[in-house]
């Protein structure tokens, strides 16, 4: 069997990140599902989120040059479903119940910020990169809301999991 045909994507694992934006040239603030979101750097922190150049929320990045990253807790499958599952030109993802009460104002970025997330950072644009059909937005988080008590939400092979057992190092 061709491996291509075994959708080889799908045995990749990954945390679940929202990804809020804001600006005034739309009506409303967005959030979508990003898998493609990668920290790479610490002092100051410093994201890279690979955002589909048709969507909405590469628009309100690229407009507003800023977004935020919210890292989903395990509790929050649903929202990352209702994030990832429809296009914010559509539905206004943020009025429904799932996130209208988890919703809370950034201290420096436009859009909201979520509620309950294991990490979320306001991020501002510090550089973009071209690839083909996708945008790479690098934001250096400005504020940053840890909360060590929750834990991460995973995805693989099309569904979520909890974070399990802690494996030891030999």
């Amino acid at each position: 069997m061709n491996t291509l045909e075994l959708a080889p994507h799908k045995y990749l694992a990954s945390i679940v990140e929202l990804i809020t934006s804001q600006h005034e040239s739309w009506p409303r603030p967005n959030v979508m599902a990003c898998e493609w979101t990668f920290n790479i750097g610490w002092h100051p922190m410093t994201f890279l989120i690979l955002v589909h150049k048709g969507n909405l929320t590469h628009d309100l990045i690229k407009a507003s040059g800023e977004f935020g990253v919210n890292i989903a807790a395990n509790q929050q499958a649903a929202l990352s479903n209702l994030a990832g599952g429809q296009s914010g030109r559509e539905v206004d993802k943020l009025t429904d119940d799932l996130f209208a009460k988890n919703l809370y104002a950034a201290k420096s970025i436009q859009a909201p910020l979520i509620r309950g997330c294991v990490l979320n950072a306001e991020c501002h644009v510090q550089r973009t990169i071209d690839f083909d059909e996708y945008t790479g937005f690098v934001g250096v988080a400005m504020e940053i809301e840890i909360h060590p008590q929750q834990d991460l939400l995973l995805y693989t092979k099309g569904a979520y999991y909890h974070v399990g057992e802690k494996v030891q190092r030999s």
